[in-house]
């Protein structure tokens, strides 16, 4: 229960963030929190930053999820940052006033890139894709 705007930016659970809106759902492992209040996510390869829920601790499985909206898609030239991972464009289709991208990030993990259109990208075409850690929320997984 609540208002729109907080279901809709910090569901409670799985359920209620898939049911409204559109959400990339990654699962981890905390293999550490940072002085600043963040869970490191081991991924199979791949390390995730995000803001630590209230009690999180070591060892612990997170499910994060981030709007594909929120996701940032760059070219490869692109020098990153945190949360930024090299990937490859599955999928693109154009929705008019967006355009809807499946990017495979190593075979690890694929995301939902949703964009304004005004930078496009090819299928196949290798891409730098950046999950902002304060559009990246935890949910206890265990």
């Amino acid at each position: 229960m609540g208002t729109p705007e907080e279901i809709y930016e910090s569901p409670q659970t799985r359920f209620v963030a898939d049911f409204i809106g559109l959400s990339n759902f990654i699962e981890g492992m905390v293999a550490s929190i940072d002085d600043q209040g963040r869970a490191v996510l081991s991924l199979e390869g791949l390390e995730l930053c995000v803001p630590a829920p209230p009690d999180v601790r070591g060892g612990q499985r997170l499910l994060v999820f981030v709007r594909p909206n929120e996701v940032q898609l760059f070219t490869l030239d692109y020098s990153g940052g945190e949360n930024t991972f090299e990937g490859v464009i599955e999928k693109m289709t154009y929705l008019g006033d967006k355009i809807d991208y499946r990017i495979n990030l190593g075979g690890l993990l694929e995301v939902r890139v949703q964009t304004d259109g005004m930078q496009r990208f090819e299928r196949g075409e290798r891409v730098k894709v950046r999950l902002p850690i304060e559009r990246c929320r935890a949910i206890s997984g265990d």
